[in-house]
């Protein structure tokens, strides 16, 4: 319960003034790369990069990799991360520049759109990336119990 109340302060106080754009990275680019498909359908090849999560740190988690560039997202990007072993959940919060909650999603996958439904037509109504925009995902045991945390992650159009 201790690890729960504790993720929770940390997020509380990144959202509150957390440097979110200047991550460190510990686990150099992988060089096999990746893609990822942008709102507008298009699909742009990246690299993954692993990036010491501030929040892990504070909280004593392990950090995830976040497989979502953070540029060139377009208005609904698909955030994506590596598996936890041992994680039966995910939890993924988008907070705007202000760091307010702008969308949150729960679930099993290691991915899911901005939004939580794929293939949204171009101009329909629902949550879109604007600047100042982070990410982060938590991974959680069977118990609900925190494992590793990704992120906050900038996100850029």
């Amino acid at each position: 319960m201790r690890r729960v109340a504790l993720l929770a302060l940390a997020m509380v106080l990144a959202a509150c003034g957390g440097d979110s754009s200047s991550p460190t990275t510990t686990g150099g680019t992988d060089t096999t790369g990746g893609s990822v498909t942008t709102g507008g359908g298009a699909t742009a090849t990246t690299t993954t990069t692993a990036v010491e999560s501030p929040l892990a740190s504070e909280v004593g988690l392990e950090s995830m990799v976040l497989l979502t560039p953070t540029e060139g997202v377009g208005e609904r990007p698909d955030f994506a991360w590596e598996p936890v072993a041992g994680a039966v959940r995910y939890q993924v919060t988008v907070l705007t520049a202000d760091g307010a909650l702008y969308w949150a999603w729960s679930g099993e996958e290691t991915s899911v759109p901005l939004g939580g439904f794929p293939k949204l037509v171009d101009g329909a109504a629902g949550p879109r990336v604007v600047s100042g925009m982070t990410w982060t995902v938590v991974a959680f045991d069977g118990d609900m119990i925190p494992l590793a945390v990704g992120g906050p992650a900038s996100l850029s159009r």
